[in-house]
C-alpha cells in the first residue's frame, strides 16, 4: 500500500558475508551509500572485502543494488518501511597495495635485496664493458662493396628483424580502390612508365 511505502523510518537488516545479520533504523530521506553502507562497515566483523548489497524480495527473484542506485534515498529505492539485504562479494577485487602494515624487518629485507642487486648489475655491467663484452660495431664508412639493408651487420647476419626486412623489394604494388573487383596501380608508377 502507498500508506506503507511514504513512512518516515526504515528497518534494514544486512546479512554479512559471514552470515551473521545485523539490524538498525534509518530515516527514509537518508541514502544507502553515505549512511547505510558506512553503518555496516562500522559494524562487520567479516573482514574489510568490496562488496555489493542484494535486496531480498520473496517470493519474488532477488535485485542487485547498482553503485549508482546507492545514492538515491531509502524510500525512492523502495526500502520502507523494512528491507533485508545481503552483502554480496565483489568478484576479482584485490588490495592495491597490501595491508599497509609492512614491518621492519620487511621493509630492511627489501632495501638490502634492492641494495644488492643494483651492486651487482653495476659490477656486471662494469666487467662486460672492460672484457669487451658488449662491444659495438665500429660505424662503417661508404665501402666499395654492396650496400646491407638496415638492420644488418657487414657478415649478413639481421640484428633485427621485422617483417619489412624480410620483404624482396617488388615494384608491382597493386593498391585496391574497393569499389571495383579489379585492381589499379599506383598512379605514381603510371607516371614512371610514361
Amino acid at each position: 500500500p502507498a500508506s506503507t511505502r511514504s513512512s518516515k523510518d526504515c528497518a534494514v537488516q544486512v546479512r554479512l558475508l559471514d552470515g551473521s545479520t545485523i539490524r538498525s533504523r534509518f530515516p527514509s530521506d537518508q541514502t544507502l551509500r553515505s549512511h547505510v553502507r558506512a553503518w555496516a562497515d562500522e559494524q562487520r566483523s567479516d573482514g574489510d572485502t568490496p562488496y555489493t548489497f542484494k535486496q531480498i524480495l520473496a517470493p519474488q527473484p532477488n535485485r542487485a543494488i547498482t553503485i549508482s542506485e546507492e545514492e538515491e534515498s531509502l524510500q525512492t529505492l523502495g526500502f520502507t518501511p523494512s528491507a533485508t539485504l545481503v552483502m554480496v562479494p565483489v568478484q576479482g577485487s584485490i588490495a592495491a597495495y597490501g595491508s599497509g602494515e609492512s614491518g621492519l624487518l620487511s621493509r630492511g629485507l627489501s632495501a638490502g635485496y634492492g641494495f644488492v642487486s643494483g651492486g651487482v648489475g653495476m659490477v656486471t655491467g662494469a666487467l662486460g664493458t672492460f672484457l669487451g663484452v658488449a662491444q659495438v660495431a665500429p660505424p662503417s664508412n661508404a665501402s666499395s662493396g654492396p650496400s646491407t639493408p638496415a638492420g644488418q651487420n657487414a657478415s649478413g647476419s639481421i640484428n633485427v628483424r621485422t617483417l619489412r626486412d624480410q620483404q624482396t623489394p617488388r615494384d608491382d604494388h597493386q593498391l585496391y580502390n574497393g569499389n571495383q573487383l579489379n585492381f589499379e596501380p599506383r598512379k605514381d608508377q603510371d607516371d614512371k612508365k610514361d
